[in-house]
């Protein structure tokens, strides 16, 4: 079987594609922070384990007909997260992007979690989910303006 390209050029591609991924990673974790700081209430949501408090928004961003709720979840302490969920109504999808702080340096990674499985987050997902945050980082902020 030939390859098209060296497989060098494929692994620099494949490097230079998940830099962008973690960058766009970076981008929604920071944002849903300072959203869920902003506008998050705390919330104790039933799941699997009893003793988590998290700190939840949800908004209907309403730019087009039908308007699409929008939920962002963290732990209750904002400032020892390291995982955020990001849900957009109709995808049946949940984002989760992780920050790991190891020797002074932080890295973000992404999956999506699909009924039960669990999916690494590619290129093309993470430039929506991108879009998506700062859209609702905008209906947020004229709103709050208004």
């Amino acid at each position: 079987m030939a390859y098209p390209e060296s497989l060098i050029e494929i692994g620099r591609q494949n490097l230079q594609e998940r830099g962008q991924i973690g960058f766009g990673c970076e981008v929604i974790f920071n944002s849903a922070i300072r959203l869920l700081k902003d506008k998050g209430k705390i919330q104790w949501i039933p799941s699997y384990n009893p003793f988590v408090i998290y700190r939840v928004l949800t908004y209907n961003v309403n730019s087009q007909e039908p308007p699409v709720r929008v939920s962002l979840m963290a732990g209750a302490n904002l400032r020892k997260a390291r995982s955020v969920w990001m849900r957009v109504e109709g995808l049946d999808e949940w984002l989760r992007v992780k920050r790991k702080v190891r020797n002074g340096e932080e890295t973000y990674s992404g999956e999506i979690r699909d009924h039960g499985h669990s999916f690494r987050l590619r290129l093309d997902k993470a430039l929506g989910y991108v879009k998506a945050i700062n859209q609702l980082s905008a209906e947020l902020s004229q709103q709050q303006a208004s």
